[in-house]
């Protein structure tokens, strides 16, 4: 069982932030390439973190219900977007409602925001059988067969390939016990190459290595801004950190709700102002929606230990 590392969730805080930002369509249409570039690599910098802290020695009873209160909400909301999408002019929306429809968005293929909780469940469930299978075979062979399990889920589309190469990256370095601190340096440096790789189009696909190298030498970039934060600042970002499922679930209700107060900002054709308050909106109301199903227990949680909201460790 791996402590909580406080640079990976000042990490994780600045990709969900990221991903805030970049669901507001006004933001995503006004800056179409700076997308693109955060897409290369704050979805993976999370795939990677989640097969690197993977908790296979749970017993099965304990994965079930980790992975249970994982889907049951994801399910909730996806079915929710999938039926607004219906009704409302979301981007790629279903043409006609019915139950079969909900159901194969649910299982198979989600839309929305909610595509890399199906792949988490799903990597973390393959993860999981073949750690049980191969507990006595070495690293290597078990990262083989991972990564042949992983191909064939993407092979008939649960997830893609690329999601299942980030995570297979993160359960291989998590299963050599190399420290997160120690596989990304945090430098200055990696600015030039970042920079550099960013500026051709054609480096912006996560399933290369020069979309490898942009993932990596981003992180480096944040380990490097993390020193120059104040300590009170790391603190929030930290509780943001440890609170990234909360908000990858709520958040799109909060980021199609500002698009309320858009006309107020109409003055700022940078739409940074907007930017600022939308996404602490967006975070803010993500964390009060699972502090109250902590408080009413409607998680499922105990009155000491909530099921979305991490306190601490």
């Amino acid at each position: 069982m791996r402590e909580r590392v406080a640079t990976a969730d000042f990490v994780k805080c600045i990709c969900i932030i990221l991903m805030v930002l970049f669901h507001l369509v006004c933001v995503e249409e006004a800056y179409p390439y700076a997308k693109a570039v955060v897409y290369t690599f704050h979805m993976p910098v999370f795939l990677f973190l989640s097969g690197l802290f993977a908790n296979m020695s749970k017993p099965a009873a304990v994965f079930g219900r980790y992975i249970l209160w994982i889907f049951i909400p994801y399910a909730v909301m996806e079915a929710a977007y999938t039926g607004m999408s219906a009704i409302l002019p979301v981007r790629g929306g279903v043409e006609s409602l019915s139950p079969a429809v909900i159901i194969h968005n649910v299982f198979f293929q989600p839309m929305g925001p909610y595509w890399y909780l199906h792949t988490l469940i799903v990597a973390l469930l393959a993860c999981y059988l073949c750690s049980v299978a191969c507990r006595r075979l070495p690293t290597l062979l078990f990262i083989i067969v991972l990564s042949l399990c992983l191909g064939v889920l993407s092979y008939i589309g649960l997830l893609s390939a690329d999601s299942a190469l980030y995570f297979i990256l993160g359960v291989a370095v998590g299963r050599c016990h190399m420290d997160f601190d120690v596989l990304f340096r945090p430098t200055a440096l990696a600015f030039v190459p970042l920079v550099i790789l960013c500026c051709f189009p054609e480096n912006l696909d996560r399933f290369t290595l020069a979309g490898l190298a942009i993932v990596y030498l981003s992180v480096c970039c944040m380990l490097w801004i993390y020193r120059f934060i104040p300590v009170r600042i790391k603190s929030v970002m930290h509780f943001i950190g440890r609170n990234t499922l909360p908000i990858l679930l709520f958040s799109p209700i909060f980021t199609m709700a500002s698009k309320a107060f858009l006309p107020l900002f109409s003055f700022d054709s940078t739409l940074v102002l907007f930017a600022c308050i939308a996404v602490p909106f967006a975070v803010g109301g993500s964390l009060f929606i699972a502090w109250a199903m902590d408080k009413t227990r409607f998680s499922g949680s105990s009155r000491k230990h909530g099921a979305y909201v991490k306190l601490g460790n």
